[in-house]
């Protein structure tokens, strides 16, 4: 006996387990999937995403026209955009932020965006660590990027004298202008006053030989 398509999806190793756990559950989950992975749709995901629009809002009137309202349900909108990430992951592109309001779709009152994915050099590995990085800051809340901030601030300020070269710093190179040689950029000093957001922790830049300010 042949396999239905749900099984085949089951048997697949890169369907990740949420989705195959509702293959078996959820109504037309497996020719939703399907649909999802043919090449209109992943072409018009893939260019919504480029022009910085939730690629879920430009398959969910295709979807609905298939499907109606059997997929208005909480559980099959959860499902669908599981679907949408894996598709989209698959093809190269990554989460921005957290799940935004969009206005007008049939399907969705919310809904992820997605950017290309940078490439790293194949030799250098350039590009997979701000990659990663860019992932993880994409995944905090406001507050946890108020706090991120205020933690980087503290690194920096531990950072030892000779680690700290910015703009202004030590060039490798020799300086034929004839004027006398560039100072280090002063390191952050962290100030007791507070600006913007509590969490905000203004720094002021001076000598680490004097006192903060405030």
């Amino acid at each position: 006996m042949p396999d239905t398509p749900t099984q085949s999806l089951a048997a697949d190793p890169n369907l990740p387990a949420h989705l195959k756990r509702e293959l078996f559950h959820l109504p037309a989950a497996s020719t939703i999937l399907n649909m999802l992975t043919t090449e209109p749709l992943r072409s018009a995901m893939a260019r919504a995403a480029d022009a910085g629009v939730p690629p879920a809002t430009a398959v969910s009137g295709p979807l609905l026209d298939a499907f109606g309202p059997q997929i208005t349900s909480h559980r099959a909108k959860r499902f669908i955009g599981a679907a949408v990430s894996w598709v989209m992951k698959g093809d190269g592109f990554e989460i921005v932020g957290q799940p935004t309001p969009v206005a007008g779709d049939r399907l969705f009152k919310t809904a992820t965006r997605f950017r290309r994915r940078p490439v790293a050099h194949a030799s250098t590995g350039e590009g997979a660590g701000s990659d990663l990085l860019a992932r993880i800051v994409g995944t905090l809340d406001t507050g946890e990027l108020f706090e991120l901030q205020y933690l980087v601030k503290v690194a920096i300020d531990a950072l030892p004298d000779e680690a700290y070269v910015g703009p202004g710093g030590f060039p490798d190179v020799p300086d034929v202008s004839g004027q006398p040689p560039a100072q280090p950029p002063a390191k952050p000093v962290r100030s007791n006053r507070f600006i913007g957001h509590p969490d905000d922790i203004e720094f002021i830049a001076q000598p680490r030989d004097t006192k903060p300010l405030g």
